[in-house]
Formats: C-alpha cells, structure tokens, sequence
C-alpha cells in the first residue's frame, strides 16, 4: 500500500510515505505541517502517546487529521466490533465521538471540524491543530 501511494504522490510536492512508530518519531520538534493519523488511535494502547508525539512533531499552526472508526458508538457498531474482535481484529479503543473529541483535545489539540460517516462501523473525521 505504501508503494501505491509513493506512486500516487510523485511529483505532488514536498511530501514523504514512510513506515514509523507513531510513538516515537524520529523527526525534530515542529518539523511536520501535518501529521495524518488514519484508522490508527483505535488500534493502539496507549492512544494518548501517539496523540503528543504527533503535536511534538507539528509546526505551529499544523494540523491532525484524525479519521477514526468509532466502535462504540451504539449497538451496531459495538456488536461488529466485538464480532471483529473474536476473529483477531485488534480493536484496543472502542471510541464514542465525545470520547474521540476529548482523547484529542486532552492531548493538547483545538478541534477544529469533526463530523460523521456513516455505516456499521460509524467513522469521525477530526481536524485539530495544536493551539
């Protein structure tokens, strides 16, 4: 997948596709103008580390764009969830928004735009930025 998107970036400016531990980046303070964090911070145990890695790493005035399935929000989702769950899916966070939402913001993030799409696994986009 990397390499699909390597493709599909080429030429498309200063941007750069790389595996990383979102725990520990190996970037200085302020080098990023956005980091992406997508369908990851439900799958991690410790969301809220990968969450200020990600604000050592931005610039000030960068963004977070944080698309997240959130597995609990209601009876569907929490139901697929757990079904993903008994066949190995690693799900280590099943998120409501306002539990997203404020994951985010108590890491240090101004919520710029969250909203919805819908389906059985319901997912919310988030924009932040650090303040």
């Amino acid at each position: 997948m990397l390499e699909v998107l390597r493709g599909r970036l080429d030429g498309q400016g200063n941007l750069e596709v790389q595996v990383a531990d979102a725990l520990v980046l190996d970037r200085e303070d302020g080098s990023f103008d956005a980091v992406l964090m997508c369908n990851l911070l439900h799958l991690l145990p410790e969301p809220a580390e990968a969450l200020a890695e990600a604000r050592r790493v931005l610039r000030p005035g960068g963004r977070l764009l944080a698309p997240t399935f959130c597995h609990g929000e209601g009876w569907v989702a929490s139901g697929v969830s757990r079904l993903l769950g008994v066949t190995g899916f690693p799900v280590m966070s099943r998120f409501k928004d306002e539990g997203l939402d404020a994951l985010i913001a108590s890491a240090g993030f101004e919520v710029m735009d969250a909203r919805w799409s819908s389906g059985l696994l319901p997912l919310r986009y988030i924009e932040a930025r650090p303040p």
